[in-house]
């Protein structure tokens, strides 16, 4: 059996933001080991030692199940590097700063054995949205077609360069780049780190088969079938997985051993 024990340095929590934190890092070892890691026995204590809060399996309600089978995961001596392993729980309680949402939605999902493979794919793509947006310039500046014609009009005029700019930010505008481009560059940052299944071809299919769920009037042709959603959804997870390990500086060796354990 493992236990952890947090110390919350002495801040005043109400029991849902110690619920919060001890969420934060079950989740952080579930990425890790990929294995559930909601607690079977949860108590606080007062800084008398007196319970504020104990609970058992027997009277917490579980809808949790092991996805998928798995032949190679990582193990304790992939993190036995205490200042590596300090290091990522730092940099992972900061990354909940800027995705809290889509973190919680992949754990959440993962966690639900009961979740229909639509729903979850749906999920997973909605994550994918978030991450790109924030990591991978969700809108990008084009300059209107009559900038040539403009410049060639002010060129015999000496104009200052900073009112030269103003002027063409007037013709600028920016466009927001669609959730398949920004998809497939996260996917770029990833490679060598998942499946080489996961291609240009496998995210236009994933994002269509989520088009037709969400706007049902527009059917896309290049889709997955609800045959294959399964098999998509544990590639889906792959990208989520390792995005997320990179970002807080887990090894490539032991990210690709996590996500083969996917596979």
């Amino acid at each position: 059996r493992a236990f952890i024990n947090i110390d919350f340095n002495n801040r005043l929590l109400i029991e849902s933001e110690a619920d919060e934190e001890t969420r934060k890092i079950s989740q952080f070892f579930t990425l890790l080991w990929d294995e559930s890691f909601d607690p079977e026995f949860v108590s606080y204590r007062s800084d008398n030692n007196e319970y504020c809060k104990k609970v058992s399996e027997r009277c917490s309600y579980k809808c949790i199940d092991t996805l998928y089978p798995k032949s190679v995961y990582s193990s304790y001596e992939d993190f036995a590097n205490e200042d590596l392993l300090q290091s990522m729980i730092d940099k992972w309680l900061n990354l909940y700063n800027d995705y809290s949402d889509a973190i919680y939605t992949y754990f959440d999902t993962i966690s639900n054995y009961r979740i229909a493979p639509g729903l979850v794919l749906k999920n997973y793509i909605s994550v994918l949205d978030a991450l790109s947006s924030i990591n991978f310039c969700a809108k990008e500046k084009k300059l209107s077609d009559k900038v040539p014609e403009l410049l060639r009009i002010l060129e015999p005029y000496t104009i200052a360069e900073q009112v030269k700019q103003r002027i063409l930010k007037l013709f600028t505008t920016e466009i927001e780049k669609f959730l398949k481009e920004r998809i497939r560059e996260l996917v770029k940052s990833l490679h060598g780190l998942i499946s080489e299944k996961i291609t240009e071809d496998f995210i236009t299919k994933a994002v269509n088969t989520r088009h037709n769920m969400t706007h049902p009037k527009k059917k896309y042709a290049n889709c997955f079938s609800e045959e294959d959603l399964p098999d998509v959804n544990i590639y889906l997870s792959q990208i989520i997985r390792a995005f997320y390990m990179q970002k807080i500086g887990v090894p490539n060796e032991t990210i690709m051993k996590i996500v083969v354990s996917l596979s």
